[in-house]
This record gives C-alpha cells, structure tokens and sequence, in this order.
C-alpha cells in the first residue's frame, strides 16, 4: 500500500515537470515569435537554436513547430533582405531630392527591425523635418494673419531651407522680401530706426543690396546718436541738428508722442556752446559697469578734426584711446592711480623699467574701421592735455578677406603704418588697444583683506573659474584699483586672451616698428575708459 502511495506521487511530480519544462520551451518560442513579427528574423532564429529540446516522443510537437518556423523565418528574412537592399537605393534618392514623405511612405510596409542603421537614420531624420516643417507652416500662417512680417520672413526662409526646389515657396520668400522692402522704407520715413534695423535683419542674405545695407548703418548710427543724446551731459553743437531730425519723427500713437515730447525736452536741457562731446557717469553698481562701457559708432563726419583740438574738442570715439594713454603715464610714474600688476608671461602688459620723468604717453585703440591714437601730456596738479589726436580709417574694412574677428589685417597694417609716419611715438609709453573675439574680462570685488602677496592667487583662481578659453594657451593679468569702492572691496578687473592672438599682433606692431609698452585687449581698455569717465577726468581738456 506504501510503495503504491509512493509511485503515485513519484508520476505526479514528474507530470508537473514536465509540464513546467514544455511551458517554458512554449514560451521561448512565443518570444522568438515576437522578434519575428518586428523583423528581427535573424535573432529570433538565433534563439531558437539555444533551445535545447530533448530528444523525445514528448517533445516532438514543439521541434516539428520550431523546424517550421526555422524554415518560414530563413525565407522571410532572405526577401526582406533583398527587399531593404532595393530601398536603400530608393531612399537615397527621395533623401537627395529631400521629399521626405514619400521616403516613409516607401518604407510603411517594412518592419522597423529589418532596417540597416542607414535606413533607420533616414528615417528619423526625415520625421523630424517633417514635424518642423509644419511647425513652421503653422507659424507662417499666424504671423501673416497677425500682420508680423519678421516672424513670416524667417519663417518662409527656412521653410525654403528644407525644399529649396520648391517654386511656390520661392515666389512666396520674394514677396514677403518685396513686402519687407517697402515697410523699410516706410519705417525710415517715420523714423522708427529701432523697427527698421530689426526688419533688415531679418532680409536673407540674397535679398541684401548695398542700398538696404546702408540704409541699416544710417539707422544705427541714427540709433546711436540718440543714445548719446539721451545719456550726455554736454552735447557738440554739430551733433544738435542731426538729432532734431529724430525729435522730429512723427508720432504714432500717445506713447510715441509722449517719447518724442521727452526727447524734446531733453535736447533743450544741453548747453550748446559747449564743444566737447563727453558721455554721462554711469551707475556706480560694480556689476553693472561693464554694459555701460559699449562703445558707440558714430559716422567719421561727426569726428573732430585734429586742427580743432585747440578748441577743446575730443573725437568721440577716441575716450578709450585718451584714457590708455593717460593710464600708460600712470603706469609709467610711481604713485598714479590704478596701478597695473603685471604678472610676468601670463600678462598682457610685460614688466618694463619704469622712468620717473616719463610725462607723454600714446593710447592706441585699433577698431574695425577706425584706428584713434591720442598723445596726453601728464602735468603736475592739471588735467591732462592734449597733444596729439588721430583717427584713421581702415583701409579696406570693407572687403571680403577677412580674418576671423571680421577685420582686414592687411588694412590695418597700412593704416598703423601711415600712423607711424603721421605719429611720433617714441617718446613716452605707448598702450594698444586690440579687439579679438578670443578675449575675456570681468570685473571682480577684491576684499580689502587679501593682502599682495594672497592677490595673484586669488584673481588666477577667478581665471580659471571663468575664462571659456581656459582648454587653450592664453595670456592673462588683471589690474587692482587702489581706491576701495567701500570699506570691505577694492575694484579689480581679469583679463586674458588668446595666447596666437596676443602673438600675432605683437609680431605685426614688431615688423611695423611702432613701440609697444602694453598690448591690451577691448574689453580691459574699455573698462580703464569707464573708470576714467566716473571719476570725471577729461571734463574739459
């Protein structure tokens, strides 16, 4: 009665097993299945030969299956194979013709398993070009309907981006340009300069003709010639009847005319005898000071002449220059304000023997299209006065071949040459002013309690905290101002540039033989010119 007992729980436990193993080959099966219906053919095959089935009368149900579907999966892959190989060639050719809506209609009916990279690649690409494409649709239609032509113009440019072929999309890009054209008009007349610049940015650059493109630089220098007005304690009496004509603009609507009646009233607030051009003292706020230092550009007419410097009269854009050259007698001097801290090989200015009767000194400030040198004389007890003042135009600013920082270095070279032969330089420091896209600065609070020797330290860690360049070999410094702003923190500034920059241009003022005392990037010089405008300097010189 107990062996019989035992024999049937014995065949049971092996019923259960049993069970349990053609389960699991079941279910391996259905897995590989499913690879299958995605394509993947080649690893749903590859799974079936890791089944171990045993050879055995239980089993046979489960090879006879898996021989089956061997041999329809060996097939299939074998036709979608041919088949992917004759759409490769297909989808490279809608690709290249860019209609991408037919490249994935083309490959509806083919399981995304049995693509090759190339073809999931197109694929992808292709969908999202698609999905830009009509977003911008969407867009082209809403800024038509809401009258917004520089949201239309982008938009039909870079919907003709992606089917350059396509003819309606060119004839609709040339009328929104022709549409363009004449609301740029429209807005010069009723000196809206702001609109107006906005709008010509938007033109493609086939649609730009040098008569649009002077029109853009008259309305930034329209543009900057009312910021100066705006922000200037004394205005040059040249300067008051160019910017009655933006006083004049027509008013629109109640805030235009509010706006104009303000201008209005600041234009009577100038003293017009005055004939110094001399921009208003900025905010005082350490971290606001570096905005207020933007150059502006004004066209070379309102520029005085150096005959007129005995009237008093300072180019205007020749500040930056003034203020290196000054600073460069400080420097020189023991004792002058904003002492340089030069830091040997990683500074812009390299360590010289300072002479105690150096009393001249030369700024140089070399622009994209001007080059302002100004010579100061340094009296004891008296403003400094003004010797010398030059702007020469670049030679060739205009032509095509320029280097990277969108300046003409052979134009330069002739100008700095025709400055060496007008100039004397040789007497006293002389300070350059380079621009580069290559150069950083940032002002920097110094707490009063970091002594000289922690100082270096403390502005090199700032450098490298903050420099985009710091993968590459650069030049760097920084100044100290040696007034303290408060009781806590004194004003620094770092500096660096690019090392093949820095390099270069002293290659350049070496072959030219024009002396170099400190070789300075744009964005230090102009925060040296900031400091001499707050403390009032050159008020009249």
């Amino acid at each position: 009665m107990l062996s019989q007992t035992f024999c049937s729980a014995c065949g049971a436990n092996l019923r259960e097993r049993l069970q349990e193993r053609i389960e699991a080959l079941g279910g391996s099966i259905d897995q590989a299945q499913q690879l299958a219906a995605g394509g993947e053919f080649e690893a749903a095959i590859r799974m079936l030969d890791r089944i171990d089935v045993k050879r055995d009368y239980r089993f046979e149900h489960l090879v006879r299956r898996m021989q089956q579907l061997r041999t329809e999966w060996t097939q299939a892959h074998q036709e979608y194979r041919d088949r992917v190989r004759d759409l490769e060639v297909e989808a490279r050719s809608l690709w290249e013709a860019r209609r991408y809506r037919a490249l994935i209609d083309a490959l509806q009916g083919i399981p995304t398993g049995a693509y090759s990279q190339e073809l999931r690649d197109m694929r992808s690409q292709a969908e999202e070009v698609l999905a830009r494409e009509s977003r911008l649709k969407t867009e082209l239609q809403q800024a038509l309907r809401g009258g917004k032509l520089e949201m239309a113009l982008a938009a039909a440019e870079e919907l003709l981006q992606i089917k350059p072929t396509s003819t309606s999309r060119q004839t609709q890009l040339k009328a929104l340009v022709d549409t363009a054209r004449k609301r740029i008009a429209q807005l010069w007349k009723q000196h809206d300069y702001r609109a107006c610049v906005a709008l010509v940015q938007r033109l493609p650059k086939s649609a730009r003709t040098p008569s649009i493109d002077k029109l853009e630089r008259q309305a930034v220098d329209m543009l900057a010639l009312e910021s100066v007005v705006h922000q200037a304690t004394y205005v040059h009496p040249a300067l008051v009847q160019v910017a009655q004509q933006i006083a004049a603009r027509r008013p629109a609507d109640d805030q235009r005319q509010a706006e104009s009646a303000e201008f209005k009233q600041r234009l009577r607030q100038h003293a017009p005898a005055s004939p110094l051009l001399y921009p208003a003292r900025t905010r005082t706020d350490a971290s606001a000071e570096l905005p207020h230092c933007v150059p502006i550009r004004l066209p070379t007419s309102w520029f005085a002449r150096p005959d007129t410097l005995a009237n008093g009269a300072l180019p205007a854009l020749a500040v930056t220059a003034y203020a290196l050259a000054v600073q460069a007698i400080r420097d020189a001097v023991p004792g002058g304000n904003l002492q340089a801290r030069p830091v040997r090989r990683r500074s812009l200015l390299p360590k010289r023997k300072r002479s105690r009767t150096a009393r001249i000194g030369w700024g140089i400030d070399i622009g994209h299209r001007l080059i302002k040198a100004v010579c100061v004389e340094d009296r004891d007890g008296e403003r400094p006065v003004i010797l010398q003042a030059l702007v020469i135009p670049v030679v060739g600013a205009e032509a095509p071949g320029t280097d990277a920082d969108g300046k003409d270095q052979a134009g330069i070279e002739r100008s700095l040459r025709r400055l060496r032969e007008q100039a004397d330089l040789e007497h006293g420091p002389v300070w350059v002013n380079f621009r580069s896209i290559d150069s950083f600065a940032r002002p920097v609070l110094l707490p009063t309690n970091v002594d000289a020797q922690r100082t270096e330290e403390f502005l090199r860690q700032e450098v490298l905290a903050n420099v985009p360049t710091s993968g590459t070999d650069i030049e760097w410094g920084y100044w100290v101002s040696d007034t303290p702003i408060s009781a806590s923190s004194r004003q620094a500034m770092v500096f660096a540039a690019n090392a093949s920059r820095v390099y270069a241009m002293r290659q350049m003022l070496d072959h030219i033989g024009l002396p170099c005392t400190g070789l300075l990037p744009d964005t230090l010089a102009l925060w040296i010119a900031h400091q001499f405008l707050r403390e009032d300097v050159y008020r009249h010189v």
